[in-house]
């Protein structure tokens, strides 16, 4: 039902997703939790001080952001024709993989770094056939640099810029610089005010980045399970690629694949990371939303993509329940 009621474009989205995402995050306004310890992060740890004072606060920033970071998600989606038919999955998939435990329902520093990574895609797909791309190739490079400001996880995101412009661009050396510049602006800008603030070996003496093997913690049974299903469930999404690909536009088929290099960029994210907890695994909401997505608009069979659908969606709420047992 879900499936069929998001594939199409239809003004009842703006208030069904937003009161799913409500329904899912209800509990956090409950339980809203401190944040300052979730991050070493520049701009985020400048957040996180006031937010302590009122976690509450932090929840409902957090929802709102993940209601605009869905339809922008989709927004791009749309308007860049990633997809074959319009729909609203993308936003729908999204706000299940950022919603599903206890434990992200609150302002958390990837769901922050999430916004300046979408404006980035943006900027960078939107830019497929400009005569000229300075500003967008630009802007695009300093979105994804802010995004590292808030987590630091979004650093090996940012060779995705140079797989787009290689993508989405003709090979023009001033686009690729002036995207590094976009880049190295935002971190002059940093180590400016950290120096002029007497505050450099605070930034220099960091310890942001664990470049140690992830430890294996262990999960309860409906986290597993949850986790293992999306696993599943984007192997058959990556099964469909070919056939999805067959009659598309060069833009859609090169969309598809620049999240699939996003993927396989997050995947690498994990090898500076302390632990595979499901915040840091958050940073995989993007590419996967967009692969989920287009599975279950190329598919025909109605039944089985309402099922499988059906099953994520209950495995999530499985899991957000599971700490009251």
């Amino acid at each position: 039902m879900l499936v069929r009621l998001f594939k199409n474009i239809s003004p009842s989205a703006y208030i069904l997703l937003p009161a799913l995402a409500l329904f899912m995050w209800i509990n956090g306004f409950f339980t809203a939790i401190s944040v300052s310890e979730f991050s070493k992060a520049p701009l985020y740890d400048l957040m996180a001080l006031p937010l302590n004072f009122a976690p509450i606060i932090g929840v409902l920033l957090g929802f709102v952001l993940l209601i605009i970071e869905a339809f922008l998600l989709n927004l791009i989606v749309v308007e860049n024709e990633i997809l074959k038919t319009q729909s609203y999955l993308s936003a729908l998939c999204y706000i299940i993989l950022m919603s599903y435990d206890n434990s992200i329902l609150h302002l958390h520093p990837i769901l922050i770094a999430n916004l300046f990574v979408l404006l980035g895609l943006r900027k960078l797909i939107s830019s497929y056939r400009m005569e000229r791309a300075f500003s967008n190739t630009f802007d695009a490079g300093v979105y994804f640099a802010i995004a590292t400001l808030f987590s630091y996880q979004s650093l090996l995101l940012l060779p995705i810029l140079l797989v787009g412009l290689y993508m989405f661009r003709p090979i023009i050396w001033r686009e690729w610089a002036i995207t590094v510049i976009g880049i190295l602006l935002i971190y002059f800008v940093l180590g400016s005010v950290y120096f002029l603030t007497n505050n450099l070996h605070v930034l220099l003496s960091n310890e942001f980045v664990s470049w140690t093997k992830p430890l294996l913690v262990t999960y309860p049974s409906s986290l597993a399970f949850f986790m293992g299903y999306v696993i599943v469930l984007l192997i058959m999404a990556i099964t469909k690629l070919p056939a999805s690909i067959r009659g598309a536009s060069q833009k859609n088929i090169k969309g598809l694949y620049l999240f699939v290099w996003m993927l396989l960029l997050a995947t690498l994210s994990l090898t500076i990371t302390p632990e595979l907890s499901p915040p840091i695994m958050a940073i995989f909401s993007i590419p996967i939303a967009i692969l989920f997505s287009n599975y279950f608009t190329i598919s025909k069979t109605n039944w089985l993509n309402e099922s499988l659908f059906l099953l994520l969606t209950l495995a999530a709420f499985a899991n957000l329940i599971s700490n009251y047992f």
